[in-house]
């Protein structure tokens, strides 16, 4: 992971197209990162777009911590299936008083979430790009938001929460 060498390089280049792969580099790492593209040769920097991720990550984590009763929800796709992640974070989110209920989705969108009723706000255990790539209307959080929230329920710092190896 390129959160190994963060402390020896001054930058991160990605070698690719995906824009939110190299977000994932530069949340992770705290450092500009930049995606060469050999699709469309091109270079970018997407340090804004990572913050951008981050901003919009973070105020849906405050939003959810606002929530009573949350929905967790386990992706039914090869390699979403987090069981273990999810009664986790049942488990923890009970200690501190909330009400879940578990969810399995093979699509998790924001029309189906709507048909889900008495639930204000989801986590998700599938796949971090979900909470980031897609608009809902109340507060979806990956597994990084989510382990963020548990810390904001038990008043403690959530500084550097994206900044971790891997962001499943």
């Amino acid at each position: 992971p390129a959160s190994e060498t963060k402390d020896v390089v001054d930058a991160n280049v990605f070698l690719g197209q995906s824009n939110f792969h190299a977000a994932g580099i530069a949340l992770s790492t705290n450092k500009p990162t930049y995606v060469l593209d050999p699709y469309f040769n091109e270079i970018r920097e997407v340090t804004e777009f990572a913050n951008k991720l981050q901003r919009k990550a973070t105020l849906a984590i405050y939003k959810a911590s606002e929530a009573k009763t949350f929905g967790i929800i386990v992706g039914l796709k090869e390699g979403q299936l987090s069981k273990l992640t999810a009664l986790k974070f049942k488990r923890e989110l009970e200690k501190e008083g909330k009400e879940v209920q578990l969810f399995a989705l093979t699509n998790i969108t924001n029309e189906r979430l709507q048909n889900i009723k008495g639930i204000d706000a989801f986590i998700q255990v599938a796949c971090p790009r979900i909470s980031t790539d897609n608009q809902f209307d109340k507060p979806l959080l990956s597994t990084p938001q989510a382990t963020a929230l548990l810390k904001i329920l038990r008043n403690e710092s959530i500084d550097g929460y994206l900044q971790i190896p891997h962001w499943l």
